[in-house]
């Protein structure tokens, strides 16, 4: 269904949500976010995969003074995946997102942003591909470029580290079949349009938690994590009116996911 890769599992649709509590974090502001997505893939043939991800975010800050903002995020991306052969050791992926970024829930006005990127993947042994790229979004504060580098490695029969080492990292350990975990890394920038004042909200974030993903049924995984950010800011900029929020805290995640694990090191194979 997908190419070449070690990453043991491809999540269908799931929902999840993090909360910081305020007596956690020296800003003494309470954040909690839900997330909700739906990952679809195409064959189109051999060589051409294609993958449609929509998803929906809502994020809520409060202050001890019951100051609140929500920042909303409504997202379309759509990655290309091609492999020029079914042994061949290179594939490539190319991705675009469309989203509306705002205070409200909208599709009109200032509100829109598009990203996208190329990535080459090297699959070095049939449990190894590595994996570089570029990424550049249309902020509301102007251009975001982060270059991209990635792993999915197999390690043994029970260890797993994949994903992108400056966007999204996890080391899985698998206890049992009903029973995996281990640590995650997670970096969230991000811009959101206020629309009462015509300025923006920009979010810089790292979070570093452990995890435990429980089984619930034959795909059906439940997700716990618990940890502290890294380097966390909010800004609001222009005349989007919220406190400077630039200090770190506790975080508490847990959400719900519809996944397919796949048996070996090649996803579709």
């Amino acid at each position: 269904m997908l190419p070449a890769s070690a990453q043991p599992y491809f999540d269908v649709a799931g929902a999840s949500g993090w909360n910081m509590p305020q007596n956690l974090n020296g800003d003494r502001i309470a954040e909690t976010e839900g997330y909700f997505f739906v990952s679809l893939p195409f064959d189109i043939s051999k060589k051409h995969k294609i993958i449609v991800s929509p998803f929906y975010e809502t994020r809520l800050l409060e202050t001890e003074a019951r100051k609140s903002v929500t920042l909303k995020s409504t997202t379309l991306p759509v990655a290309w995946l091609y492999q020029p052969t079914k042994d061949s050791s290179l594939s490539f992926l190319a991705f675009a997102a469309f989203r509306s970024n705002s205070t409200d829930f909208r599709f009109n006005g200032d509100v829109f942003q598009v990203a996208g990127a190329v990535m080459v993947n090297y699959r070095v042994t049939p449990t190894l591909t590595l994996k570089t790229g570029v990424y550049l979004s249309k902020e509301f504060y102007g251009d975001f470029f982060m270059y991209l580098v990635g792993i999915d490695w197999k390690i043994n029969s029970r260890m797993n580290l994949f994903g992108l080492v400056n966007n999204n990292l996890r080391f899985e350990y698998r206890f049992s079949e009903k029973l995996h975990g281990g640590f995650a890394f997670k970096s969230i920038n991000n811009s959101y349009r206020s629309v009462e004042d015509g300025g923006y909200y920009k979010i810089s974030d790292n979070h570093l938690c452990t995890y435990a993903d429980i089984s619930l049924g034959k795909k059906l995984i439940w997700n716990i994590e618990a940890g502290h950010t890294i380097f966390r800011y909010i800004k609001g900029r222009n005349g989007a009116d919220f406190p400077h929020i630039s200090r770190d805290g506790f975080i508490f995640k847990t959400g719900i996911a519809y996944r397919m694990r796949f048996k070996n090191a090649f996803m579709g194979n």
